[in-house]
């Protein structure tokens, strides 16, 4: 419930003003709802952390760099550079690859899930907005 008191002020304070126009369309009602919508915005951090976990899984494991001098005489030396990982033998890097993969993609899909939310949840208080002016013309007349 807090989430749609939140979404209706947000909504309230981003619409342009109605008051000089006749008539205001939905379309151009919900036009500022979007994925850069503060209401929207709200999923970001579950999204980050899918796209992190896809990261970490990626990486290598355990990865060494190594560097060594050898000089037998004042004449003769030798410097060698070594990079090094432990091998993902056993196939757990390609699974977790294809967890973290899924992951990502159910924090899209929650995020646009999510946004239409957001937008149903203003589409209902443009419904009652309209139905309010509305009745308010006609009993006028």
């Amino acid at each position: 419930m807090s989430l749609r008191v939140v979404v209706l002020s947000v909504v309230a304070l981003s619409a342009t003003p109605a008051w000089p126009q006749d008539a205001v369309a939905e379309a151009e009602f919900l036009i500022g709802i979007g994925p850069d919508h503060p209401a929207a915005r709200s999923t970001l951090d579950r999204l980050g952390e899918a796209e992190a976990a896809l990261s970490r899984a990626r990486q290598l494991a355990n990865p060494r760099l190594e560097y060594t001098r050898e000089q037998p005489s004042a004449d003769a030396s030798q410097d060698t550079v070594t990079l090094a990982w432990t091998p993902p033998i056993d196939g757990r890097r390609g699974l977790a690859i294809a967890a973290a993969r899924a992951g990502r993609a159910s924090a899209e899909a929650e995020r646009a899930a999510h946004l239409v939310h957001v937008r149903l949840l203003a589409r209902e208080a443009f419904a009652a907005w309209s139905q309010a002016w509305e009745r308010g013309a006609a009993a006028a007349q």
